[in-house]
């Protein structure tokens, strides 16, 4: 994969650490084809 650094996309602003940190996860499994695999969320509901 190669990245453009120049052609960036904020996909969700939250001023509180805890509600960023879930909205990152839910932005993460929402992805197809996703290169942070993050395994630690394999519990979280897919629904």
């Amino acid at each position: 994969h190669t990245f453009d650094f120049d052609d960036i996309e904020v996909l969700d602003e939250e001023t509180f650490l805890g509600k960023r940190l879930i909205s990152e996860i839910i932005y993460i499994k929402r992805q197809r084809n996703a290169l942070n695999l993050h395994s630690d969320t394999l519990k979280l509901n897919t629904s």
